[in-house]
């Protein structure tokens, strides 16, 4: 994911240019500084909004796909009636008559359920969409899968649970470090995944574009089309022409620490 801050016109460079001016500083360093400011508003506002809400979410989402069950041998000897006849099986559950498909029994491991996962998420969120259970589908999961395994591969979830958010970290403390800025007081459950994350970025001078890059899954997908990209991305081209003496002094004191 390339996050873009864009600055496409005369007056908007007309803007950066003075502000640079004003404060003493090249035009490469508030560029610096503009980027390290608007990832940080998009990691506070990024999904999810707290730890526990996204570990909701995520075992919400593995149930809609999956339907633990707790006798393993069961599934196993679907597995078996499902091969010798070569088509879908019955049998009988406390919500009543369940057909059973092929489909049905093909997570038969953490790989394979990780792999059904990622086939199943939309690219518009990420989260997991499941067409309505049919009458004679007793289970709502649409993958039968032993509760041992299913509770494994919910908390190995769980452990990803800020992702979006610590993907665009390494960048933040980049630019915190070029320009000298505030580095972002990150909770634990962002902060531990930043280290994984992967970092590139770039100015493009007479554009006045930089650049940073978001490398989770859906990443694009997720963001470009959100309101809050929009409005954190409109806020830091709005900030561009807010000046101020505090605003110049600091500026100036950090460019100056470089």
């Amino acid at each position: 994911m390339a996050g873009l801050l864009e600055i496409n016109s005369r007056a908007a460079e007309k803007k950066l240019e003075k502000l640079a001016h004003d404060a003493g500083v090249t035009v490469g360093f508030v560029c610096e500084d503009q980027m390290r400011l608007w990832i940080n508003d998009i990691i506070n506002q990024a999904p999810p909004p707290s730890y526990a809400k996204g570990r909701m979410t995520v075992k919400a989402d593995l149930e809609r796909l999956f339907e633990p069950i707790d006798d393993p041998g069961a599934i196993a000897a679907w597995k078996k009636a499902s091969a010798q006849r070569g088509g879908d099986i019955y049998t009988y559950t406390k919500r009543g008559k369940a057909r059973i498909s092929a489909k049905k029994l093909k997570a038969t491991n953490l790989a394979a359920m990780a792999r059904i996962h990622r086939q199943n998420r939309r690219e518009s969120d990420g989260r997991v969409y499941i067409r309505w259970r049919k009458r004679d589908e007793a289970w709502g999961g649409e993958f039968l899968v032993p509760s041992a395994l299913f509770k494994k591969y919910v908390a190995s979830a769980q452990k990803k649970v800020g992702f979006l958010k610590s993907r665009f970290g390494k960048a933040a403390l980049h630019y915190a470090a070029r320009t000298h800025g505030r580095t972002p007081a990150y909770k634990d459950w962002i902060r531990r995944l930043i280290p994984g994350g992967s970092f590139s970025g770039r100015i493009v001078f007479g554009t006045g574009a930089i650049e940073a890059t978001n490398d989770a899954m859906f990443a694009a997908k997720q963001m470009v089309s959100k309101a809050w990209w929009m409005s954190t991305k409109g806020k830091r081209q709005r900030d561009l022409s807010r000046g101020g003496f505090k605003r110049m002094a600091d500026l100036t004191r950090r460019f100056n620490m470089g």
